[in-house]
């Protein structure tokens, strides 16, 4: 168990009401999308009357005491005023922090946020290397260490500019711990990326048989029946043109080594070669290479990157949950791809801008039929404050 100065026991909490400020759109089954203004420990405080257990997937993306003030110009009802992180509650959205209130900030939402967990749910926090290895102890007290999944090194940007006079290695990663609430429930999708080369590249890198280009690997510890059951698959390949024997359930070879083969797809003029996605995600820039995403939001996150991570722990129709909304990319991906969200953000600054931009989003997708919509999200929203 972690100990901190002045770790404090959370163990109970009380309902905040929250007031509705504005709605957008008709309700789809019953359902409307939820943002809510305010400290995100009464928001999930809230939350829990109607939606404990009941939560698909969390991704949040909290303070990394950076020891910064994050600041930018909004408008907001035609006024311009300057508005930071700091906005409503200094101490807490600032993040500057002092002895060790960082960790019993997380650890009491942290605590919330598993409660406001379903049994198959699963939580994504995103953090840097200041914070990340406490982090991942006050995970484990509150998830425990058995429903660790993984820690996801994302490689934000490239190393260019005066980063690369950095006295010693210069930082450009992130952290993503994955946990979930019952590990034996867990939604998990399998993610694949893919890369497109042109028919010409192919003939270059691979072989070909009657079915498409394909790659060969070892066949390491296959048995001979699964070897053979490949060979029925017209899945193996033997190497200086030999021949594949089989002889009383035994496998040789006149000549060559066996290898198995994996075929490419190939869609119009182009080959597609899929690779199962591991820990490493270093194929998905950050806003510096993908300028036409940004909102000048100071600690907004790609698009891509929230994609990943909802394909992967949830299905259409789920509930998705980010209480450090900030600019709203979670909630916006989210209602891209047919989930429902809630989502909650202190500083007045995040609120304008989601708003915005989720009501833009609703627009394009009500007058978009390649959007999903009906039961599995919907294109509304409603705006509380508590």
């Amino acid at each position: 168990m972690l100990n901190w100065k002045g770790k404090r026991p959370f163990e109970s909490t009380q309902y905040y009401p929250a007031q509705l400020k504005e709605t957008y759109g008709e309700e789809v089954d019953d359902w409307r999308n939820k943002i809510y203004w305010g400290d995100n420990l009464q928001v999930m405080s809230h939350l829990l009357k109607t939606y404990r257990g009941k939560i698909n997937l969390i991704y949040i993306d909290p303070p990394f005491d950076s020891k910064a003030d994050y600041k930018k110009k909004i408008e907001l009802k035609g006024k311009k005023v300057e508005n930071d992180r700091t906005a409503f509650e200094e101490k807490q959205y600032t993040d500057i922090w002092t002895n060790d209130e960082y960790i019993q900030f997380m650890y009491e939402r942290l605590i919330l946020m598993k409660e406001l967990l379903a049994d198959n749910g699963s939580i994504y926090v995103h953090c840097d290397w200041r914070m990340n290895s406490y982090l991942q102890l006050v995970l484990d007290e509150v998830f425990g260490k058995s429903n660790f999944l993984n820690l996801v090194t994302w490689r934000r940007q490239i190393v260019r500019g005066m980063k690369t006079h950095a006295q010693f290695m210069p930082f450009s990663s992130d952290y993503i711990y994955l946990y979930t609430k019952n590990k034996d429930n867990a939604i998990w999708n399998k993610i694949e990326k893919i890369n497109a080369i042109s028919l010409e590249e192919a003939e270059r890198k691979y072989k070909k048989d009657d079915k498409d280009f394909f790659a060969t690997s070892d066949p390491g510890t296959y048995s001979d029946e699964s070897i053979i059951k490949l060979y029925e698959e017209g899945r193996i390949y033997v190497t200086r043109g030999g021949k594949l024997l089989i002889k009383d359930g035994k496998v040789s070879v006149t000549v060559g080594k066996i290898r198995i083969k994996y075929h490419r797809e190939t869609v119009g003029d182009k080959v597609l070669e899929k690779t199962v996605v591991d820990n490493i995600w270093d194929d998905i820039p950050g806003l510096g290479v993908n300028p036409n995403e940004y909102l000048d939001y100071p600690t907004q996150k790609p698009e891509a990157l929230l994609e990943r991570i909802i394909k992967a722990s949830s299905n259409p129709g789920a509930l998705v949950f980010d209480c450090f909304m900030g600019s709203g990319t979670t909630q916006a991906v989210a209602m891209k791809l047919g989930r429902r969200f809630i989502g909650a953000d202190i500083n007045l600054g995040a609120m304008e801008i989601t708003s915005k931009r989720l009501k833009h989003l609703s627009t394009e997708i009500l007058e978009d039929n390649t959007y999903r919509l009906s039961s599995e999200g919907g294109a509304t929203s409603c705006l509380y404050r508590l």
